[in-house]
């Protein structure tokens, strides 16, 4: 090995640069404490860890304005500083599928909120289990105010900003109508560092993609004609705006092939175009 230059303080470049790492790796390892005695140890009145088969989880309320959300934490798998993701349900809203993919990805080394955006509204109706059947879910959520979605999604960004397991990088991920809302808040919220859209459409003012500041992410089913059909329009708007939109066909999945390809009996296509869903976030999700 080549000797190094001495710097002005007359010691080894080396030396300061192994110096450095173990400085690093002191500071890291004081931030991991108190990232896994902040989950374990939490003084919120709300922060009641969780562990069922959807694994450890935070059932937590935010205030948002004379309101207050319900959301679910679900903390990584290795108790470091790590990117934050927040999570946006389908249309049939926060539902034990929801709780499943949400630790799952928390499982891959992430931090997941996701907000129940059917909370906060009616006492009565905070719970999936208050509503009479999913068409009663599915219409309250298309009908909801948008700007009260976007609402709810800055007070869950703030509260992953201020969390002490989150390194700074905040991405949001939705999934159908959620990835739709995804999609949206991406035009809405320049803080984020990336957008992942599953079979969800872009905002219907194209307009506003001029906002963006980081990729977006798009992931569809090859037999997802309603969403697909609007897939070049954007690429060419998001092209015009000079903005990152990467958009990914999934062979044999239909609309909703995420949640499809879990269930029991589902279709061989369904089947394999999830577990090529699945692969495709993974990787995306490492160049945050």
């Amino acid at each position: 090995m080549k000797l190094v230059k001495l710097n002005s303080c007359n010691v080894p470049v080396l030396f300061n640069l192994g110096f450095n790492l173990y400085l690093c790796s002191m500071v890291t390892g004081l931030l991991n404490f108190f990232c896994i005695t902040s989950l374990l140890f939490s003084q919120s009145p709300y922060d009641s860890l969780n562990k069922d088969q959807y694994g450890r989880y935070l059932d937590i309320w935010l205030e948002n304005g004379d309101r207050e959300i319900n959301c679910l934490v679900f903390p990584p798998s290795d108790s470091l500083a790590v990117p934050g993701l927040i999570l946006i349900h389908e249309e049939w809203g926060l539902t034990d599928w929801v709780k499943s993919v949400s630790e799952q990805i928390a499982a891959e080394g992430y931090l997941v909120i996701v907000p129940d955006l059917l909370s906060g509204n009616n006492p009565e109706y905070d719970s999936l289990l208050n509503f009479t059947n999913e068409g009663v879910i599915r219409a309250a959520l298309l009908n909801s105010d948008n700007e009260q979605i976007m609402s709810d999604l800055d007070v869950s960004f703030k509260y992953m900003k201020d969390h002490p397991c989150n390194n700074g990088q905040i991405g949001v991920i939705g999934f159908s109508w959620g990835g739709t809302q995804a999609f949206l808040y991406m035009t809405e919220n320049p803080g984020l560092s990336a957008g992942y859209v599953f079979y969800g459409s872009s905002p219907k003012d194209k307009k506003v993609l001029s906002r963006i500041q980081s990729p977006v992410y798009g992931i569809y089913g090859e037999y997802d004609s309603r969403i697909n059909s609007s897939i070049r329009n954007t690429e060419r708007r998001m092209r015009k705006f000079g903005k990152d939109f990467h958009p990914f066909i999934i062979d044999g999945g239909g609309h909703g092939f995420m949640r499809s390809g879990e269930r029991k009996g589902a279709t061989e296509d369904n089947v394999k175009a999830r577990t090529a869903g699945w692969k495709k976030l993974t990787e995306l999700l490492l160049q945050m």
